[in-house]
Order: structure tokens, then C-alpha cells, then sequence
């Protein structure tokens, strides 16, 4: 699929358009869907949108706020776009002492200085040896004559 030149020769459709049946030509994807940059070859149904947008629906959604003149301002570092309020909410919100995250998920990437990623949970937990999380968030030294104890519990695990 792709256009005809002059000569017969039949060169593709380019990237970021698809193949309009009716018109014989490659059209731009975001003709379709403002804001997409590439689309279905046969039939321009969006696949990928601009940066700083995202797919919802079939259309491309700003991953941010929208101004008056429909310009996309991405939600700042430490949120993420929530698309059931469409708004930018603090990743901390999600999963306390999370600083970082992905900005359409927002599950955690980055925790508070004092705190580790659990890259099977993402959840943030103390990282520092002789403390535990009192399950408010609030990182509590161990026992007395414990060196490092179980970062939820606070069992102790090694003695001093």
C-alpha cells in the first residue's frame, strides 16, 4: 500500500501515515487523531501518540494539563497522570515515601532517600540497617542489642 508515481512505480506509505482506499494517497496519521504519530497502515486507527500524550479510547490524551490554546503541560516530576480524575496526583499518593514514577501507571521507580524499592512489589521500605517500617511509613530503630532486624517486622536478625 502506498502511492503511484508517474512512471507506475509504487513507493509505501510512510511512517507516521496510513493508506487512504478511497483516495489512493498516504495520509498523516494524527489527520485522524490529533496528536498521533503513528497509525494502522490500512486503517489509520492510532497506535502511538506524540510524547507527553497517551492513547485513551482511541484518541490521544495529554498526560498533564491542557492550556487554553490546547498546548500539553506534562505532569511535573513526583506525579503521574491519574485518567480517572485527569489530573497530575503525587506518586506519594499511590505508595507512601515514592518520589519517582511511571507517569501513566504511577507505580513507584524511585524512593525517599532513606527508603529501598522492592522491585517485586514496589513498595518502598527502610533501607537502613538497624531500622524497620512501624507500618506508618515511619522507619523505627530495632530493638535494644539488635543490629539489623526484618525491615516489616522488626524481628531481629542479627544481635550486636
Amino acid at each position: 500500500m502506498g502511492t503511484l508515481s508517474a512512471t507506475g512505480a509504487c513507493s509505501p506509505c510512510q511512517a507516521g501515515t496510513y493508506f487512504n482506499a478511497t483516495t489512493k494517497t498516504c495520509v498523516l496519521c494524527n489527520s485522524l487523531t490529533p496528536k498521533c504519530s503513528a497509525c494502522n497502515i490500512k486503517t489509520g486507527a492510532c497506535t502511538t501518540c506524540e510524547t507527553k500524550f497517551t492513547i485513551e479510547a482511541g484518541k490521544c490524551v495529554c498526560l498533564g494539563t491542557l492550556s487554553e490554546t490546547g498546548a500539553c503541560s506534562p505532569c511535573p516530576a513526583g506525579t503521574y497522570f491519574n485518567a480517572a480524575t485527569k489530573t497530575c496526583d503525587l506518586c506519594s499518593s499511590l505508595t507512601p515515601k515514592c518520589t519517582a514514577c511511571n507517569i501513566k501507571t504511577g507505580v513507584c521507580t524511585t524512593c525517599d532517600s532513606r527508603y529501598t524499592l522492592n522491585t517485586t512489589t514496589k513498595k518502598c521500605y527502610c533501607s537502613d540497617t538497624g531500622f524497620y517500617d512501624d507500618g506508618n511509613n515511619v522507619c523505627v530503630a530495632c530493638g535494644t542489642g539488635c543490629k539489623s532486624c526484618q525491615i516489616i517486622t522488626g524481628n531481629c536478625l542479627t544481635c550486636k
